[in-house]
């Protein structure tokens, strides 16, 4: 049977911390491209909601702690958006 090795680096979660911050960046410079250059094309309505559903989990993920996900509190609404939109 073929497996996959496993690659873990430290912590899951903070893994996952700082793809977000890192992709935040990414997702900013986008954005200003897009309403700089490329404005004429958001008038199209897929495009625009294209750009929100990239960036909803994004803000919604740098609004959260990370002591909820170690303490099992999922009950946060921004936690749960964050889920959501993923």
């Amino acid at each position: 049977m073929f497996r996959l090795p496993a690659l873990w680096i430290g912590n899951p979660w903070e893994l996952h911390k700082s793809a977000g911050s890192i992709l935040v960046h990414g997702v900013i410079l986008l954005a200003i491209v897009a309403l700089w250059l490329g404005r004429w094309r958001l008038r199209n309505p897929a495009n625009t909601v294209m750009l929100l559903a990239l960036a909803l989990p994004l803000i919604s993920g740098q609004g959260m702690h990370g002591r909820w996900l170690v303490n099992g509190q999922f009950d946060h609404l921004v936690y749960m958006l964050h889920l959501l939109a993923g």
